[in-house]
């Protein structure tokens, strides 16, 4: 009778313990889950900052997360077998765990740091992203600097010019897209042209729309339905392609960390750079992408933010309510992980062979 007892407990304990790992698999990968896309946000939004600066980036991956489930069990047995008390047994078990996590982490740097940050990105990324079912303006305005010569801030590709940027015909041009795309009036997909992948930009109405037409003189395009927008070395020769100069992921970070309000006491300190126009006027950076991303500072820790930094004393931060700048951001981290591999054997897009 006493074994049977003792089996008995003995497989209700293992039974607990057995029982542990998926409890402990449900418990932590959300956890995990989260702080990764946490401090992912955290360090991108700090790296925006630090450009805001001209301080250095520096990025940190993540390459390996390991967790060690430890169980551990103990069974105490005690019995009184006195001849004038009744036999008494006891039986006792104890179930507990550790958790112990094993973190790697590599910096960016050499091979991947030129690959990830300073290579442009190509026509085969832009086209995932627009048929991901980005808005062709956002994705045009971040990745692009200049279509047929049609400038989109060039400059404010690298650290903060003392000069006001061109930008207004391309941002123009890319409100006039958007409005297109919501209407089905055009598309576009990347086509192979020796053995690199094209821009393509279809004009689905037969009839040229007016719009059409603000479109193309607004981009200095002759009036036709179909263009094809390539790197500068393959329209040199060539007048069936239309130039295209994309930002790389570091020109892009440094796009958007032209518009962070920085503390009024750091302006006033030199520690950025301040635009002024012709007239000696201060230029609001806000004209050229406020409608992109906003990134507001503050004394204290913000009480509503999507993601938040703590950097030279002050706290940076995106708004939670702004829906438009939390999508901009969204799409840079996406661009982040696109551009650490080749997204051309993954990507849904059609691909056509562009004759010569």
């Amino acid at each position: 009778m006493i074994k049977k007892w003792v089996y008995l407990f003995v497989f209700t304990l293992i039974s607990g313990c057995a029982s542990q790992g998926p409890k402990h698999l449900e418990a932590s990968r959300g956890s995990y889950n989260n702080v990764l896309q946490q401090t992912n946000q955290e360090q991108l939004l700090l790296n925006l900052v630090r450009l805001k600066y001209r301080d250095t980036p520096y990025f940190l991956e993540v390459s390996g997360l390991a967790s060690q489930l430890s169980l551990s069990t103990q069974i105490k047995s005690k019995a009184s077998l006195l001849p004038s008390v009744s036999d008494n047994y006891a039986l006792e078990g104890s179930l507990g765990y550790t958790e112990k996590p094993t973190i790697s982490y590599s910096p960016l740097q050499g091979d991947k740091f030129v690959k990830r940050l300073l290579t442009p990105v190509s026509a085969d990324k832009i086209i995932l992203l627009y048929r991901s079912g980005w808005s062709i303006e956002r994705v045009l305005r971040l990745t692009v600097q200049r279509i047929n010569g049609i400038k989109n801030a060039p400059s404010a590709s690298g650290p903060t010019p003392n000069y006001v940027p061109e930008f207004q015909a391309f941002v123009k041009a890319t409100k006039i897209m958007r409005e297109l795309q919501k209407q089905d009036g055009l598309k576009f997909y990347y086509a192979m042209h020796q053995n690199t992948p094209v821009l393509v930009m279809d004009l689905l109405s037969s009839d040229v729309s007016q719009k059409t037409s603000e479109l193309l003189q607004t981009l200095k395009l002759p009036l036709q339905t179909t263009y094809y927008f390539a790197s500068d070395n393959l329209t040199k020769n060539n007048q069936q392609f239309t130039s295209l100069e994309t930002r790389s992921m570091l020109g892009m970070l440094f796009f958007l960390s032209q518009n962070i309000a920085v503390p009024e006491v750091h302006r006033q300190a030199g520690l950025v750079t301040v635009t002024r126009q012709q007239n000696n006027s201060e230029f609001n950076w806000n004209e050229v992408s406020g409608d992109l991303l906003k990134i507001k500072s503050s004394s204290s820790k913000p009480a509503q933010s999507a993601v938040s930094v703590h950097y030279r004393g002050y706290w940076f931060y995106i708004d939670d309510a702004d829906l438009p700048s939390k999508s901009t951001f969204s799409m840079l981290s996406e661009l982040f992980s696109l551009q650490s591999g080749n997204s051309k054997q993954v990507a849904p897009v059609l691909t056509l062979s562009v004759g010569n």
